[in-house]
């Protein structure tokens, strides 16, 4: 298991090391630059300002100067908010995107595993088909459709809810954006354990505890549901990462101050330094939970150490 584990995270690293150098590449060879705007610079100031940000140096000079940041666990300066490092810009979004991304992840993982269960006990039922109906159609629904449909009824419509904003961080605030950033999860979870559970539950050895006279409900809880669950915990490593750094969508649509924000305003102001910053920091929760995945895997399911 340590060799596995070992294994796994030397790929993560290097995963991420590709990650950040591919991106830095693409953003820096993107057309524009940090200081283009409507009215252009005078020449003397541009040059005063690259000077300033090492701009002015060799490409391979400012990558390795970054990478060198990096492992100090410094970001860099923000272009174009002045006197903010880009770490302080992501450490004040990064706890509104993960509050909301933690809660979306529970409701994903309890409520998408009872649904799928459920449908898989009952299945080629009437409840299965109903359960999966809503699967296949809350999956369907794209957050950029979802999200203000919710407002419109549970906001607008019926007045419950606040249509948008953080406010105090309580749960009021806080169910719309986490139902319509959970939701198409949830269905994505119930549909993967429902079919991984019926397959498992055809299997000879399942089949054989049945002949033995045990309970269904102990044949599904203690012999099926574990190598049920591998394929489930394999989606909801990335899928965890994506939830936790929250969705660019839900955080312009709700207007909540997450990492989504600073990205979507990294990118039109050609804030090269804020973009990198929320594509690592992403990248290294989509690394970390995949890595977490793996290993969650391997103990569900020995033979998967042997790969």
């Amino acid at each position: 298991m340590i060799r596995f584990a070992l294994n796994r995270l030397l790929l993560g690293v290097l995963t991420l090391f590709v990650l950040v150098s591919v991106s830095f590449a693409l953003i820096r060879l993107a057309p524009g630059g940090p200081f283009d705007a409507e009215r252009a610079l005078e020449p003397e100031i541009r040059l005063r300002l690259e000077a300033h940000y090492g701009l002015d140096r060799p490409l391979w000079h400012q990558y390795l100067a970054y990478l060198g940041g990096l492992l100090r666990g410094d970001f860099g300066p923000s272009f174009q908010y002045r006197d903010h490092r880009v770490g302080e810009l992501i450490a004040s979004g990064l706890p509104v995107s993960m509050k909301i991304g933690a809660a979306a992840l529970a409701l994903a993982v309890f409520l998408g595993l009872a649904i799928g269960i459920l449908a898989a006990w009952r299945r080629d039922r009437l409840l299965d088909r109903l359960l999966m109906g809503f699967a296949v159609l809350a999956q369907a629904i794209p957050n950029f459709v979802l999200a203000p449909l919710l407002v419109l009824v549970f906001a607008v419509g019926l007045g419950w809810l606040p249509a948008g904003g953080y406010g105090d961080g309580s749960l009021r605030h806080l169910l719309l954006p986490v139902v319509a950033l959970a939701l198409p999860y949830v269905a994505a979870v119930a549909r993967l354990s429902r079919m991984a559970l019926v397959e498992v539950l055809a299997s000879e050895y399942i089949l054989a505890a049945r002949s033995r006279g045990l309970p269904e409900i102990r044949v599904l809880w203690v012999h099926a549901l574990r190598p049920a669950l591998v394929p489930v915990v394999a989606y909801l490593g990335p899928a965890a990462a994506a939830i936790l750094t929250g969705s660019v969508v839900i955080e312009q649509t709700f207007s909540l101050p997450g990492i989504g924000r600073h990205f979507v305003q990294g990118a039109l102001n050609r804030d090269y330094t804020l973009v990198l910053g929320v594509i690592v920091v992403v990248g290294g929760f989509v690394v970390f939970f995949n890595f977490l995945a793996d290993l969650i895997a391997a103990w569900l399911d020995p033979r998967i150490r042997l790969r």
